[in-house]
């Protein structure tokens, strides 16, 4: 399971676009600097010109839904299990190993 705390699984049925547009604002001012390009291994959410990591940015909208600060294990794993979260509500998921 992606997410791991049943309570953020909740959450994140009631997320929306513009939670995610706020998460990718945190994960350019927070996140962007430091992070390292080889951790984008296998998928990218691409929005006005930039690209988001999946794990990262569903990890920041957590944090932006219950105004609480970014934590690094709250979502494991990846693929499916992360990115169907972003493409019920609209956003683009593009798989890089196929570039």
């Amino acid at each position: 399971m992606a997410v791991v705390d049943q309570n953020d699984r909740e959450l994140l049925r009631r997320m929306t676009k513009e939670d995610v547009i706020r998460a990718m604002d945190l994960f350019d001012k927070k996140l962007r600097s430091t992070f390292e390009d080889n951790r984008w291994r296998d998928y990218i959410v691409p929005y006005n010109g930039k690209n988001y990591p999946p794990k990262d940015l569903l990890r920041c909208v957590i944090a932006i839904m219950k105004e609480d600060s970014y934590e690094r294990d709250s979502v494991k794993g990846g693929g499916f299990e992360i990115n169907k979260y972003f493409k019920k509500i609209g956003f683009q998921i593009i798989d890089i190993k196929e570039k």
